[in-house]
């Protein structure tokens, strides 16, 4: 049984990961950094806080009352 959180985070969590990778490639190109593995970043600790963050954003948007 899913609730209303669950299937908020599931429908958001992909479009939370590209957002997150674009987001990286971005800083990437406009600081001319070197590039980072995708896979380093997705295991990262910052990746996770970000995407907590992002997870917690997504719920609270969703669910405001209007």
């Amino acid at each position: 049984m899913t609730c209303r959180v669950d299937e908020i985070l599931n429908d958001s969590r992909e479009m939370i990961r590209e957002t997150i990778l674009k987001f990286a490639d971005d800083l990437t190109t406009d600081f001319n950094l070197e590039a980072t593995k995708t896979e380093t970043l997705l295991n990262s600790s910052a990746y996770k806080t970000l995407q907590g963050a992002l997870e917690t954003f997504a719920v609270g948007f969703v669910n405001r009352k209007k």
